[in-house]
């Protein structure tokens, strides 16, 4: 399941990475993540 935009913007590698494995693992913050996630898309 592809994160919906990652791919179009540009971010650091290592940033894309973690956002990738967080909802891949349905991690502990995955709301955190998702607004972090937002946040780089606004």
């Amino acid at each position: 399941m592809a994160l919906d935009g990652i791919e179009s913007v540009t971010v650091s590698p290592s940033i894309e990475r973690t956002l990738v494995v967080v909802h891949r693992k349905r991690g502990p913050l995955p709301a955190v993540a998702e607004r972090f996630r937002q946040s780089l898309l606004s």
